[in-house]
């Protein structure tokens, strides 16, 4: 910080070295300065483009937690408590772990206020279950992607709200000792059987050895692990046939989970031996955390787009109105000679509106190549798609948005330049060091201020003046 206050501290004074004192002596205020007018047009530049790029990242950011938001998860998770168990080192053999968990799940059922429970293997965002899986006539089917487990009871596909687009969902006459069955996910079926109808196929688990699982149904895709990611590849079966696993059940409500999942967990804990003890939280909060790189970026792009764009919009007005001010006897003159108003307005606005441009232009290249670069987590966007203005409002007016507020910031001092500025105090102003030159100068001019009539008959063009 001390270095940098230096630095900033000496720029100007080494600019003194530079000057040329006779003459700014002899050209007064109504002269600009080359070398500062082209720095500080340059620093206005920079700050419009600077602004230009965080509003483009902040709709990106917007849009894709936008795409995020309405992305269908195959579950309604808003609904959905998750029930886990922990024996805190009870001795407990698998099927007595089974079978307090059948209790569980027939307990929450006959509660106030829930819909269905279901025992499962695997939790979305929290647990994955997965064996080896085996299909007469491929080869290797685990070199075809990840394919995960849920031994689940009757009532899972009730209870998370996934849908059945083909067959059937388990049952209860889905029991042990009746003929094995299997639930696959729509990806699943595409990837193992292209082409073809999935329902009536065989699935051997663990070994080759073991007996088929015939396919009765296929499910609607779930998200599992990523919003981003495509969904992975699932199966279910029921936990009567292939029981794996006891972890927890699945709990759905009438109401929003987040209330009623105390209530819940204390009405199950009656059902735990000793010190073992249930934990219950909902489904939602499980999926949170994966929106806070959406959230966060939306919100720091926003807010650091919005206060470049307040910066650049008050420098723009402050290098303007300190032009005007540079310019106050020009633009009394050119009134005094019947300049209209709308004609000294885009004097001054017409440089404005060249920066803007600019800064707007260099602004969305900039955007352009930081998108080749950044990995932003975008679900169904594309950052160099022209046609997102289109599809996204907030996307489309992210150059709207600057636009406009540097424009404002332009055009204000250009509307009360014709109001402050006096033709006759113009017009009685010398120039420094030569008194008298202004009135011999612009001698017309005088005469013009000293008539009260403000109709001045053949007004000369202003690019002739």
């Amino acid at each position: 910080m001390t270095f940098t206050a230096i630095v900033c501290g000496l720029a100007p004074a080494l600019l003194v070295f530079r000057a040329d004192l006779v003459a700014g002596l002899r050209g007064g205020v109504r002269e600009g300065g080359g070398p500062r007018s082209r720095l500080r047009s340059g620093l206005l530049i920079a700050q419009g483009a600077l602004s230009m790029l965080l509003l483009v990242g902040a709709a990106l950011f917007v849009s894709s937690l936008r795409a995020v938001r309405a992305e269908p998860l195959g579950y309604d998770p808003a609904q959905i408590t998750y029930v886990e168990q922990n024996l805190r080192g009870v001795p407990m053999p698998d099927d007595e772990r089974y079978r307090l968990l059948d209790r569980l799940v027939t307990r929450a059922e006959a509660l106030p206020g829930v819909v269905a429970a279901t025992r499962t293997t695997s939790v979305p965002f929290w647990t994955d279950w997965s064996i080896d899986l085996f299909v007469p006539g491929i080869d290797s089917v685990g070199k075809l992607g990840d394919f995960i487990l849920h031994s689940v009871s009757s009532g899972y596909f009730r209870t998370m709200g996934t849908a059945i687009l083909e067959g059937r969902g388990l049952v209860d006459a889905d029991r042990a000792g009746s003929e094995p069955v299997i639930v696959v996910s729509r990806s699943m079926a595409h990837v193992i059987w292209p082409n073809q109808p999935a329902l009536g196929k065989c699935v051997k688990l663990e070994a080759d050895s073991l007996p088929c699982h015939v396919v009765v149904g296929v499910a609607e895709d779930i998200k599992r692990g990523s919003l981003s990611a495509d969904p992975g590849l699932q199966y279910y079966v029921p936990a009567a046939q292939y029981p794996a696993g006891a972890f927890g059940i699945l709990v759905r409500t009438t109401r929003p989970a987040a209330p009623m999942a105390e209530s819940i967990r204390r009405s199950l804990q009656a059902e735990m031996p000793g010190p073992a003890y249930l934990t219950a939280q909902p489904l939602d909060r499980l999926i949170a955390p994966q929106m806070v790189p959406w959230e966060l970026g939306a919100t720091m792009f926003t807010l650091f787009g919005g206060l470049a764009l307040l910066v650049a919009s008050v420098g723009l007005y402050s290098v303007l109105a300190y032009g005007v001010a540079q310019r106050r006897q020009e633009l009394g003159v050119r009134i005094a000679l019947g300049a209209r108003v709308v004609t000294v307005l885009r004097l001054v606005v017409r440089d404005a509106m060249q920066l803007m441009l600019v800064a707007v232009a260099l602004g969305l290249c900039a955007a352009l190549a930081a998108a080749r670069c950044a990995a932003v987590p975008h679900v169904a966007t594309r950052p160099r798609d022209p046609c997102r203005c289109r599809r996204d409002p907030f996307a489309g007016e992210s150059g709207g948005r600057i636009c406009p507020g540097l424009a404002r910031g332009a055009c204000r001092p250009g509307h009360r330049a014709p109001q402050r500025v006096s033709p006759k105090m113009a017009c009685q102003t010398a120039a420094p060091g030569r008194p008298g030159a202004a009135v011999s100068a612009y001698q017309p001019a005088r005469r013009l201020c000293g008539q009260r009539t403000t109709i001045v008959p053949r007004a000369p063009e202003v690019g002739s003046i």
